[in-house]
């Protein structure tokens, strides 16, 4: 109890349990935004997944074909493009590599959870003191850098996409998703720059710790290395924290996209969260202003539960 491992672990196990439901969420999320841009479903046809039959593809990509099924998009005038941009035509591979990669971080933990973080260690068998390092928790500070890793392309193309729907060049739709909305920004543009600027700072956090020394200052110099796990599942928490705020807006865009198309019927999952949405944020019309952080922080909170089970509708 007294050494690092236990806060380590604990913060990482709170941490991963996070960002598995972001990620799962995201996939939902992402789904509505093929939505609000007319995206070509093609990539998650089965012959475009199996084609790559990596296990998160396959989940993630089934899911989100799930998601949209009965969408606008599966007609044939439904796509604008053979080729979206490829924050959008990635999207299955994106989730894919990222499940596959929490999967890993999580199974590291389960084992870490399970063993001694102790020294020495009792040997009941061999009656004996047994000298280790069972401390250094190297394994799941790789774990840990793993799964931040994982989101460094998920948290990037979520700015891609939202980028793209506030822009009239590509969406195809009002410039800013709704007309000036009279501090020099037009309409959800201003959101796009929050939006980028939150991204920015999670793209920090998902760099690996593992690599970093904090040198011995003993003078015996026995204690010459350091897992820095803690330093690892706090980074881990705080990007959990921030990939909420990231994700939320990604949906707050995407459904006013949806909106400003104007394209029916979305998708049988996907007709739900964009309910949920406008039963807590309305649409921006010419002249609102557009919603900032109270709806988002009441998306984030209040409804949170509510959006968990929305992500589980896949079955």
């Amino acid at each position: 109890l007294l050494n690092s491992s236990a806060l380590a672990i604990a913060m990482a196990a709170l941490a991963i349990s996070d960002l598995e439901h972001h990620l799962d969420v995201w996939g939902l999320v992402g789904a509505l935004s093929m939505e609000g841009f007319a995206a070509n479903p093609s990539i998650v046809s089965a012959a475009a997944l199996q084609s790559r039959p990596f296990p998160g593809v396959l989940r993630h990509g089934e899911r989100i074909r799930q998601y949209l099924s009965g969408s606008y998009l599966f007609e044939k005038s439904g796509p604008r493009f053979l080729q979206d941009p490829l924050s959008f035509r990635s999207l299955p591979l994106l989730q894919g590599a990222a499940c596959d990669s929490m999967e890993f971080a999580a199974r590291q933990l389960a084992l870490e959870l399970g063993s001694s973080q102790n020294n020495p260690i009792v040997s009941i068998e061999d009656g004996a003191l047994i000298s280790v390092a069972n401390f250094d928790a190297v394994a799941l500070c790789m774990a840990l850098d793993v799964a931040r890793l994982a989101f460094a392309p998920i948290v990037t193309s979520s700015t891609e996409r939202v980028a793209k729907q506030v822009d009239s060049f590509w969406s195809g739709i009002t410039p800013g998703l709704i007309e000036e909305d009279g501090v020099g920004l037009p309409g959800f543009n201003g959101l796009a720059q929050f939006h980028k600027s939150i991204t920015s700072e999670a793209r920090l956090l998902t760099s690996p710790v593992v690599q970093e020394l904090a040198s011995s200052s003993h003078s015996n110099g026995n204690l010459d290395r350091a897992s820095l796990a803690v330093l690892g599942a706090r980074r881990a928490t705080e990007l959990a924290n921030l990939c909420a705020s990231i994700c939320v807006t990604e949906m707050l865009v995407a459904a006013q996209a949806v909106d400003c198309r104007g394209k029916k019927p979305l998708g049988k999952v996907t007709a739900q969260l964009h309910g949920f949405v406008r039963d807590s944020i309305p649409f921006a019309a010419a002249g609102d202003r557009v919603p900032f952080l109270a709806p988002l922080i009441t998306l984030e909170k209040k409804e949170a539960k509510a959006l968990r089970e929305m992500a589980r509708l896949r079955r």
